[in-house]
């Protein structure tokens, strides 16, 4: 809305009166602008939370396939060990 206030005229004709309207769509943009502002960090107030708790989730995920994967490379590692003294 607030790109939109720009495209119109803003002067106006009528008879013999001419109603400039130039401080009137200054305001109206900036009080546009102030509101999508204020949507946004409202928007961002309220979903912190839940990105803080998804991002907690995943840390711990990402903590659990360290140690899957540690545990993996150990069992790997064993088996190689195996392998090579049953063939030794």
């Amino acid at each position: 809305m607030a790109t939109n206030i720009d495209a119109i005229p803003k002067d106006k004709s009528v008879e013999f009166v001419c109603v400039s309207s130039h401080q009137l769509g200054a305001a109206v943009r900036a009080e546009t602008m102030a509101w999508v502002q204020a949507l946004g960090d409202a928007m961002v107030a309220l979903e912190h939370p839940k990105v803080r708790a998804i991002t907690d989730q995943m840390n711990k995920w990402q903590s659990l396939m360290d140690v899957v994967s540690s545990s993996i490379a150990l069992i790997a590692h064993t088996l190689t060990l195996s392998s090579n003294s049953l063939f030794s």
